[in-house]
């Protein structure tokens, strides 16, 4: 499967939450990563984090924070990545970025 992009902008929602997956996952670094994980076990945990996206979405009436619920999302979001990676879906690609266009600005922060 090649990895194509059309020479367009890309969404700026999207930048910033694959940001934010980044950012999940580098945070977790320190635990090793999906390769030796069976999609089974992924799949387990998907399910938990759906779980857990569904009780912050439930909470935003309660002062649950949108953030909380973006992180939440971003959680879900990495398992299904890993579940495509781990099945063969993504072919082996790797997006390689410089190490200048890996910052993005999000409303007056910045996702590293």
């Amino acid at each position: 499967m090649a990895l194509l992009l059309e020479r367009r902008p890309v969404r700026g929602t999207l930048l910033a939450f694959a940001a934010l997956m980044e950012k999940t996952l580098r945070s977790n670094d320190h635990k090793g990563g999906w390769d030796a994980m069976s999609v089974r076990w992924l799949q387990g945990r998907l399910h938990l984090e759906v779980a857990e996206l569904d009780l912050a979405i439930k909470g935003l009436s309660r002062g649950v924070r949108p953030q909380d619920v973006a992180r939440e999302a971003a959680d879900v979001a990495n398992f299904c990545m890993m579940i495509a990676d781990r099945c063969g879906g993504m072919d082996g690609q790797r997006l390689y970025i410089e190490p200048a266009q890996t910052t993005v600005e999000v409303k007056g922060g910045v996702v590293r």
